[in-house]
């Protein structure tokens, strides 16, 4: 596993590249828990889309982060 930018992600999404991914950002301060969410692609406006669940929850969707939020993760690529 290696980190890559949103920018890079976003190319790859682009291209129709085969990799797997994984997003994380640290719990805030005096929080037990960080988050941790899977991009799946672009929606049709480019942004990119994240399935995530909720935690003690059973609990998942899809949702589009923008690129400032995605920027507040570390992107972790297999590829």
């Amino acid at each position: 596993w290696r980190k890559i930018t949103t920018s890079t992600l976003r190319d790859w999404f682009n291209e129709r590249k085969v990799f797997d991914v994984v997003i994380q950002k640290d719990a805030p301060k005096g929080k037990s828990h960080g988050h941790v969410a899977i991009p799946i692609g672009l929606d049709e406006n480019g942004k990119i889309m994240v399935a995530e669940g909720i935690h003690e929850r059973v609990s998942n969707h899809i949702r589009v982060y923008t690129d400032k939020f995605v920027g507040k993760f570390n992107i972790f690529v297999r590829d």
